[in-house]
């Protein structure tokens, strides 16, 4: 059923909104109409509900549903994300110690199974999307093929005493199916590492709408208690949890381009332009920054993600 939570079971979620898939192309495109369509005609469902878990506090969609590998394609194309080098992989490589074999799953291109490397610690990976594989191979990686919502689970060659996962989970169908691929992957006593959009970060906090922190792009957005529950059957203890550093620049941004002008600039392309674009900024961070100082929340904000550890203990669930 589309009210049970998909982190601990319960079933007294409550929705939240519900969004339309053509509406939420739109706000990721706003002057590009005709990538908006083709997304959409990649997907199967036409709308989703977004729900609240009253147990955990898990929001998630319903149906929860993802876009396949070419829905991917076309909208990171379009956006032009790039591998990049995030906060949580220094966080989780200076808690790893020598002799280390780290398994991460949803590698990418790469990024991090490279920062490995450069740091001498033995590390595989795995990915839906046969380019990024492609692209690990071409660059001496150890990586292979496998989708962890419908189940494939190729083992590494031998056990992880470290299983990492950046920003896969919010994507997932099937959430649980990542914590049984951890399990699998990894030997007595490893460590679990998941990274997720944090529950903190200043769009959240402040109430304001960021879509492609929504459905179809994003089918989860995760609390401490819906970690702690949905690790537990596959023998995963939750035992911390860091965030994100905040950054002015970052809370700066959040409140201005939620300023109706930036939003109208923004439609007609003009921000496209540098220039326009910073003196935009210029204008609107001065007003940003009290509204910012003013807000209950700021003390709470921290950045744009959360990272947690679990610890690998003896369960009867395989």
């Amino acid at each position: 059923m589309d009210d049970i939570c998909p982190a601990c079971s319960a079933s007294c979620a409550s929705l939240q909104a519900t969004l339309e898939v053509d509406k939420q192309h739109a706000l990721y495109f706003p002057s590009q109409p005709d990538i908006g369509a083709r997304l959409s005609s990649a997907l199967k469902y036409r709308a989703y509900r977004l729900m609240s878990c009253g147990a955990c506090g898990l929001v998630f969609a319903a149906p929860m549903a993802a876009p396949g590998s070419a829905w991917y394609a076309l909208a990171y194309e379009a956006l032009n994300v790039k591998p990049e080098h995030r906060w949580e992989y220094d966080a989780v490589l200076a808690k790893l110690g020598p002799g280390e074999r780290v398994y991460e799953i949803g590698c990418g291109t790469g990024a991090f199974l490279l920062a490995c490397r450069r740091q001498e610690i033995a590390a595989s990976g795995v990915d839906f999307w046969p380019e990024a594989i492609a692209r690990c191979r071409r660059a001496g990686l150890e990586a292979s093929v496998a989708e962890v919502s419908m189940g494939e689970t190729p083992p590494p060659s031998s056990p992880a005493s470290a299983v990492a996962s950046f920003h896969v989970l919010e994507h997932l169908d099937e959430p649980r199916a990542l914590f049984q691929h951890a399990a699998i992957a990894a030997g007595d006593g490893a460590a679990l590492w998941i990274s997720v959009p944090s529950d903190r970060r200043p769009n959240r906090l402040l109430g304001y709408r960021e879509p492609m922190d929504e459905p179809p792009h994003h089918l989860t957005q995760w609390t401490d208690a819906a970690f702690a529950a949905i690790g537990r059957p596959y023998g995963w203890e939750l035992t911390d949890i860091w965030f994100e550093p905040f950054s002015l620049r970052g809370g700066l941004f959040a409140v201005a381009s939620h300023f109706r002008l930036y939003q109208m600039l923004e439609a007609r392309r003009w921000l496209g332009v540098r220039r326009v674009e910073q003196a935009v900024r210029a204008l609107l961070y001065p007003v940003a920054a009290w509204r910012l100082r003013r807000h209950p929340a700021r003390q709470r904000m921290t950045g744009l993600s959360m990272l947690v550890r679990y610890r690998r203990v003896p369960t009867s669930i395989s």
